[in-house]
C-alpha cells in the first residue's frame, strides 16, 4: 500500500502494514496528513495467492479503509488502482469500456471488482475525491520473475530458448514510467475539481500481441528471434484472447498520454534488468 504525501511532488511516504486489513491502516495512521493517496494494494496477483477470503479482505474491504483515510486526511485525491481483469470477458472483439460487465467468478477479478465499486460508492457518500483507475498490461524492470517479460530476458540473455504458447492473444501493454505518470495526471484532475471521476481505464488502447511483446524483447536483447519458441506449449485454461482498454473517458479527463512506444519501453526495462544481472555479478 503506498501513499503520496505533502505538497511536495518528491516528498513521498510509504505506509507499510504487518497484515492487510481495514483496521491497519487506522492505526498506522491516527493523525494522517495526505494530499493524494495511492491504494496499490492486491491480493491474487501472485499464483500462490488463492485464499478467496484473503483476497475478500484485500481487495474489497481494503480499500474502503483508503477512502476513510482520506476523508480524515482532507486527502485532494485518492487513487484506487484497479485491474483490466476486473472486467469480464467479452463475446467481441472491442476496447473494453467502463461501463461493461464485471467479472462475478474468478476470485481476483471479481474481489477486486467489487473493492472498484465500493471505493466509487464510499467516495461519493463521503465527498471523497476518488478515482479508480483500472491498469492495463504494466511491465517493467520490477516485476516478479514469473511474468512474461523477466522470464523471457533470463532465459534469452544467456541464450537459452524459450517455451512459448502460440502468442495470438492480445493484450494492451504500458511501460511503468507511463503508468505511474497516469496515476499522477489523474490524482491532478480530480484535485481540480472533478469531486469523483469514478472508473477510468489507464492504458494505452493499442493492440499487441504476446508475439510481438516477446519479439520485440528478443530484438532489444540483440538474441534470436528462433530462440522463441511459439506454440510448445497450450494456451492457459481460460486464457483471455483480447484484452485492449477502451481511451475514450482517460483522454477526454486528461491530457495525459503514453511517452514510451512498446520498442522503447521494452528497451529501457530490458537494459535494466541486465544491469541488474551485471551488479549481482
Amino acid at each position: 500500500m503506498t501513499t503520496g504525501s505533502s505538497t511536495s511532488p518528491h516528498s513521498v511516504r510509504v505506509l507499510r502494514l504487518d497484515h492487510w486489513h481495514p483496521h491497519r491502516v487506522a492505526e498506522a495512521e491516527p493523525d494522517p496528513r495526505y494530499d493524494w493517496i495511492f491504494n496499490a494494494a492486491a491480493y491474487g496477483v501472485d499464483p500462490s495467492q488463492i485464499d478467496a477470503d484473503a483476497a475478500h479482505v484485500a481487495n474489497a474491504e481494503l480499500p474502503l479503509a483508503f477512502v476513510d483515510l482520506a476523508r480524515r486526511s482532507g486527502a485532494r485525491a485518492l487513487v484506487h488502482v484497479g485491474s483490466c481483469f476486473e472486467y469480464a470477458e467479452l463475446a467481441e472483439r472491442r476496447p473494453l469500456r467502463e461501463s461493461d460487465s464485471l467479472e462475478t467468478v474468478k476470485t481476483y477479478a471479481a474481489s477486486k471488482a467489487a473493492g472498484s465499486r465500493a471505493v466509487v460508492e464510499a467516495a461519493r457518500e463521503s465527498d471523497v475525491n476518488a478515482v479508480v483507475a483500472r491498469l492495463f498490461g504494466v511491465y517493467g524492470a520490477g516485476e516478479r520473475p514469473w511474468r512474461l517479460l523477466p522470464s523471457l530476458h533470463g532465459s534469452l540473455v544467456r541464450g537459452q530458448s524459450v517455451a512459448l504458447s502460440e502468442g495470438s492473444q492480445v493484450r494492451d501493454y504500458l511501460y511503468i514510467e507511463d503508468a505511474v505518470a497516469g496515476l499522477a495526471a489523474l490524482a491532478a484532475v480530480i484535485s481540480d475539481g472533478v469531486q469523483s471521476a469514478g472508473v477510468v481505464n489507464l492504458c494505452s488502447g493499442l493492440e499487441v500481441t504476446v508475439r510481438r511483446f516477446a519479439e520485440t524483447v528478443a530484438d532489444a536483447l540483440g538474441a534470436s528471434r528462433g530462440l522463441l519458441q511459439f506454440g510448445a506449449i497450450p494456451m492457459r485454461p481460460r486464457e483471455i484472447a483480447y484484452l485492449v482498454g477502451d481511451v475514450d473517458r482517460l483522454n477526454s479527463l486528461t491530457s495525459w498520454r503514453p511517452a514510451y512506444t512498446l520498442e522503447r519501453g521494452i528497451a529501457m526495462a530490458a537494459a535494466e534488468l541486465s544491469a541488474k544481472i551485471g551488479n549481482a555479478g
